[in-house]
């Protein structure tokens, strides 16, 4: 799936949630998931190192 198929997806559901749930942001992008998935695995304990390995940082 392309980076643009990935992102009218996240803005077609979003807005759709966002009926239900008014705490979801009006702007979602996918890099918000990576960083929310990354500071979930980080607060729960993920070594910094192995998390930055993991996200394919240098």
């Amino acid at each position: 799936m392309s980076p643009d198929n990935v992102r009218k997806f996240i803005l077609k559901y979003g807005s759709k949630v966002r009926t239900v749930n008014r705490d979801v942001p009006e702007h979602l992008y996918p890099h918000m998931f990576r960083h929310s998935i990354a500071m979930h695995l980080y607060s729960n304990g993920m070594p910094l190192l192995l998390l930055s390995e993991w996200l394919g940082h240098v």
